[in-house]
């Protein structure tokens, strides 16, 4: 999921146990660097409900 660069991806329940939507940043050093990674997740188990 993680190649050193923002992605975002769902993942159906059967992953996690409910759908989630994930954002993944990367954080880089002065060079460039990767070195580490900044994600947040949010839970879709609702989202059909408020549409």
């Amino acid at each position: 999921m993680f190649a050193g660069e923002y992605t975002a991806e769902r993942f159906p329940k059967e992953v996690y146990g409910v759908p989630v939507f994930v954002r993944a940043f990367p954080i880089k050093d002065d060079t460039g660097q990767v070195i580490g990674q900044f994600a947040a997740v949010r839970s879709l188990e609702f989202e059909r409900q408020l549409r």
